[in-house]
């Protein structure tokens, strides 16, 4: 539950109604940085979803609890807007619950 809740709160905080910019965080395009986590972290996509008709954001995580939020926009570029360690795996039971 808890890695559910650092998701949420990144969404709030960092508010995915736009568009991140280049000079707020590291831009690159999507399949090179989709590449980048694999190889540097062994991070793999989680999951995804659209935030409006703008962008499309993807969470990766790996085996060692790294995780990166990435939010790509309608031309392919991919920006970082978030990252850490300590991921959790919720149980969808328990997330499906709190809703």
């Amino acid at each position: 539950m808890a890695g559910f809740k650092v998701l949420l709160l990144c969404f709030a905080v960092l508010g995915f109604g736009s568009q991140a910019r280049a000079g707020d965080s590291f831009c690159t395009a999507h399949d090179k940085l989709s590449d980048m986590l694999n190889t540097k972290f062994g991070e793999q996509k989680l999951g995804m979803g659209l935030a409006g008709s703008a962008a499309m954001v993807e969470l990766f995580v790996s085996a060692k609890g790294t995780f990166t939020l990435v939010s790509t926009n309608i031309d392919g570029v991919a920006c970082i807007v978030g990252a850490g360690d300590g991921w959790e795996k919720a149980d969808p039971k328990d997330v499906l619950a709190g809703l």
